[in-house]
């Protein structure tokens, strides 16, 4: 029986317990306790429960149940914390299928609610954009258990990052489905000492309020449309500088780069977070693509670029108004939390280049990097 033997030697001696103890408890014979021990038999089941008692111990404790269930739960989260969903065999079902099997397991809740519900979230959005009556029911189940996951978060965990968590997810949840009331009293119930920006009761009312903004007409769903669109595009076009700079086409790498934020600037402007972000890259792009023709101070003035929109979108994330920007709210449900734009470890992939060794010693070199360490 599982991992018997090993538990009733350790939790019977743990009681200060021998066999010939044990066995007098329980009416059974010593070499019965001793063979148990041994795995080469089992107690009888109807033994178990006295067992457990006399113990002081549960039975799924005695059996092992608890090592197996935490080692199951551990597996999955960590798979669900390494890969999208939908890179998973048995994608968000596998997520939800555990859930039923360990509904109150503290870490897999906390998983499944932020998991499921921005899976839940995407289905509603491609049910909409596509009129796509069986997404829709699909967004309706994974919804339902995003909500219940969420909820027994709040029960049975006292984490402020869980507790945090469930709320805004649960915000995120209902304004999405377009079902105010309850968003409202979700955002309402958020703790004063929540763990940052992002968990903050006056920035998911404003989420509510932009959300409540973009439902009242057409925006949604045309930006939805442009911003994927955009954002296919861009990528084409960074992988296609990203070969050209494979084959030394240092030329066309640049012309490539130069396009994307052409693009962008013609679909977006440069008040959004996303064009900015779009820019920053491609500017560090297009340093970089200098820097391997040994251009260094066409590279340093297109790094100064990247930084500038780098510092742009920090500042623009810790904007209280950031929030109400109805525009924002259609991208994803990350884009209009107000939380600090987090640059660790994405301008050194840049500044860290070696095509910049040239640079190391310039100090308009050490001062870009340091106003986005201290950014």
């Amino acid at each position: 029986m599982l991992y018997i033997s090993e538990n009733l030697k350790r939790l019977r001696r743990a009681k200060d317990l021998t066999q010939d103890d044990l066995a007098e408890l329980l009416h059974v014979s010593p070499q019965a306790v001793s063979k148990w021990e041994m795995g080469s038999s089992y107690p009888d089941i109807t033994l178990l429960p006295v067992l457990a008692e006399v113990l002081d111990c549960a039975v799924d404790t005695l059996l092992g149940m608890d090592a197996i269930r935490d080692r199951e739960v551990r597996a999955i989260v960590d798979e669900f914390d390494s890969y999208v969903w939908d890179e998973i065999p048995g994608g968000y079902q596998k997520l939800i299928d555990a859930l039923h099997r360990h509904p109150t397991s503290v870490p897999l809740l906390y998983t499944a609610t932020y998991t499921l519900t921005g899976v839940a979230m995407s289905l509603k959005s491609d049910a909409v954009l596509n009129h796509d009556a069986d997404a829709d029911a699909r967004a309706e189940q994974v919804k339902t258990e995003a909500v219940a996951a969420a909820e027994r978060l709040l029960r049975y965990s006292g984490d402020m990052t869980h507790i945090s968590c469930a709320y805004s997810h649960l915000v995120q949840l209902y304004a999405c489905w377009e079902e105010w009331e309850k968003a409202e009293e979700y955002a309402l119930k958020f703790p004063e000492n929540s763990v940052s920006l992002s968990y903050d009761r006056t920035m998911q009312l404003r989420l509510i309020r932009s959300a409540q903004f973009d439902a009242d007409g057409e925006i949604h769903l045309q930006h939805r449309r442009i911003f994927e669109l955009l954002h296919s595009l861009g990528l084409a076009i960074w992988e296609l500088g990203m070969v050209y700079s494979r084959e030394n086409r240092h030329d066309d790498a640049l012309a490539v780069e130069h396009v994307r934020t052409e693009l962008t600037r013609l679909v977006f402007g440069d008040d959004y977070a996303y064009p900015l972000n779009e820019y920053g890259s491609a500017y560090g792009e297009i340093a970089i693509y200098h820097a391997r023709r040994g251009d260094m101070e066409s590279a340093l003035a297109n790094l100064e670029k990247f930084a500038d929109f780098e510092l742009r979108q920090s500042e623009l994330f810790v904007n209280p108004y950031y929030a109400e920007s109805p525009l924002l709210t259609t991208y994803s449900p990350d884009w209009h939390v107000a939380t600090r734009y987090d640059m660790s470890g994405w301008h050194t992939h840049y500044f860290d280049n070696p095509c910049f060794e040239a640079l190391r010693g310039d100090p308009r070199f050490a001062e870009l990097r340091a106003r986005l360490d201290n950014a």
